[in-house]
């Protein structure tokens, strides 16, 4: 998961900010649907607010070992996830983000 989490990168006023947010939005209305038996627990988190700070936590963490083409790649990656993010259903979600 980590590997994944690293790849929907955070920086503070960027697309992957957004990338996060939109990412934990997406989680919680599929954990709130009563179909979907993943819980915040099995993605590593407590909360939506805790998934979404240690996806910026990872950002701040592991960015800092990035180059500036790297960077770039992490902004352009962020930029797809927010453009395609409503495009995901629940299960596409699930194979994304929980461990088998």
């Amino acid at each position: 998961m980590m590997l994944l989490l690293f790849a929907v990168l955070i920086g503070c006023g960027d697309e992957c900010e957004q990338a996060c947010q939109t990412v934990a939005t997406e989680l919680r209305n599929c954990i709130r649907d009563r179909d979907w038996v993943t819980t915040w627990e099995d993605l590593g988190a407590d909360s939506r607010a805790n998934f979404r700070q240690q996806c910026e936590d990872t950002w701040e963490q592991d960015s800092t070992d990035l180059e500036n083409r790297e960077i770039q790649q992490a902004l352009d990656t962020c930029e797809a996830i927010n453009a395609s993010a409503g495009s995901l259903n629940c299960e596409e979600w699930r194979a994304l983000y929980v461990e088998w």
